[in-house]
């Protein structure tokens, strides 16, 4: 039988409203911390949208961590 492996991948992704082309953008960071809190995710939204470094004209959203989880299996052809 085929040795099964998991690997776990996290993703905080920051969604932003964009005023001007009344549309969503998105900002992916992989490995957040684990003991992120909603108040450090607001803070850095906030930054990235008064900063204008990115996008101009956006406001924060949302923001949610996505976990994936993905199977590996070892097959070997006999």
């Amino acid at each position: 039988m085929a040795d099964q492996e998991a690997k776990l991948t996290e993703v905080l992704v920051l969604t932003f409203r964009d005023l001007k082309e009344d549309k969503d953008r998105r900002l992916r960071i992989p490995n957040p911390r684990e003991d992120l809190t909603g108040a450090e995710i607001k803070d850095a939204m906030d930054v990235v949208s008064d900063s204008k470094f990115i996008w101009d004209g956006v406001t924060p959203k949302s923001a949610k961590v996505v976990k994936t989880v993905t199977d590996s299996y070892d097959i070997t052809a006999e």
